[in-house]
């Protein structure tokens, strides 16, 4: 995914996404603080909004996101004062963090964790897969709309997203159950079709960088591990299996790698199935089993393929 836009292709996540979100209440609330990133420009001689939004987003048309922003009018043409600061809404790219989720990440830039499946999805990522660190993630720019006459979320979506059928991501963004706004109800619109200039886009943390960095090493790591892992099981070097999964940083994988590496090393616990301490490695396999059906709830093992003995683990784990 490019670091300075969400795909155009989730324009597919309209009426799918509505459907897959139950939101019984009014998410957050466009009266609350403000939801999203800006940045300060300050205005100079000869600018226009037009011009900004050239330099911001490459096209002139995109005025309407600076209006809104600085609560200026377009019936008439604005004459921008040198000197004057604006707020410019911009997109944000971050790299996650091991223990980052979706909701988590909703709430802290976007307002409210019930709009964490929103996001997921705008990143053309399913929410129930789970986050693995070193993902890229872009938190779209978020505008208010308070229309002053009745208004429908249709009109709303043409306006700001340019498609129409838009208005059920902005529904489900706002947790609304209807087709429609009253007049001076506020709406948050969080803008994924537009481009950022690269230059404007918040900095990306140094951590994250290395976040970034760390994640292909990580994957090529797990990689060899399994391999290594389908030959100790051959030759029941359960120890050896332990021993080189459970090194691994399952947090820092994409989901289905992460499973497969908790599923094997459950496995192995339970063929090892070694007391020490008091402690028995069933315990161990239930933690790994655990870990593994908090990143794919659905996960089920096949019973053609798994010994009674690891399915009984396995559904002491919460598994089917």
């Amino acid at each position: 995914m490019s670091a300075t836009r969400l795909r155009p292709a989730v324009r597919s996540l309209g009426s799918t996404l509505v459907l897959a979100l139950v939101l019984g209440a009014r998410i957050g609330g466009a009266s609350a603080e403000p939801v999203g990133e800006t940045q300060l420009y300050r205005v100079k001689a000869g600018d226009t909004l037009g011009m900004i939004a050239a330099e911001y987003y490459g096209d002139r048309t995109r005025i309407i996101y600076l209006a809104d922003a600085n609560r200026l009018s377009l019936a008439k043409p604005v004459v921008l004062r040198p000197g004057t600061r604006l707020r410019v809404p911009v997109s944000r790219t971050l790299v996650t963090k091991a223990g980052d989720t979706f909701p988590a990440l909703a709430a802290q830039y976007l307002g409210d964790e019930r709009r964490g499946d929103v996001l997921a999805r705008m990143n053309e990522l399913v929410p129930a897969m789970g986050l693995a660190a070193g993902t890229e993630i872009t938190i779209p720019l978020v505008v208010t709309h308070t229309p002053a006459a009745p208004e429908s979320l249709a009109a709303v979506a043409q306006r700001y997203l340019g498609d129409s059928k838009q208005s059920e991501v902005i529904a489900a963004f706002n947790g609304l159950d209807k087709d429609s706004l009253d007049a001076g109800e506020a709406v948050l619109v969080p803008v994924f079709t537009v481009t950022v200039s690269p230059s404007k886009l918040p900095a990306v943390d140094a951590d994250s960088r290395l976040r970034k960095r760390t994640r292909p090493q990580m994957a090529r790591l797990a990689a060899t591990a399994l391999t290594k892992a389908r030959s100790d099981w051959d030759a029941a070097r359960y120890g050896a299996i332990i021993a080189s999964l459970s090194a691994l940083d399952t947090l820092a994988l994409d989901t289905p790698t992460a499973v497969e590496i908790d599923v094997a090393l459950g496995c192995a616990y339970v063929a090892r199935g070694s007391t020490r301490d008091g402690h028995h490695d069933q315990d161990d396999a239930v933690v790994a089993f655990k870990r593994a059906l908090a990143r794919r709830p659905g996960r089920t093992l096949d019973p053609f393929l798994y010994s009674p003995k690891i399915l009984g683990v396995w559904t002491r784990a919460g598994g089917t």
